[in-house]
């Protein structure tokens, strides 16, 4: 199965996203950075999950979006739950 893994270079996303590989599924990773570190045989979509306008072409073909996106600045637990929010409705 085609699956998208926003967040796929941090902590989480990377482990959802060789657990996935190793289960033979084709992953893309979404990532804001072109030249993004991912673990091997997955491929990069570049998008930010906070500007609707740049996520069709990260999401076209996947049947699944496990969204592990997060903001590593941190700041009050109010902003980032309002962050997380916004992004899923974002997706």
């Amino acid at each position: 199965m085609r699956m998208l893994v926003t967040g796929g270079t941090g902590v989480l996303g990377r482990q959802v996203t060789t657990a996935a590989l190793e289960r033979g599924h084709e992953v893309v990773v979404m990532t804001r950075e072109h030249e993004a570190e991912v673990p091997e045989g997955a491929s990069i979509a570049t998008a930010d999950v906070l500007e609707p306008g740049s996520l069709s072409g990260a999401v076209e073909g996947a049947r699944l979006v496990l969204h592990c996106a997060t903001d590593p600045r941190g700041g009050r637990l109010q902003h980032r739950g309002r962050r997380h929010q916004e992004s899923t409705e974002c997706l």
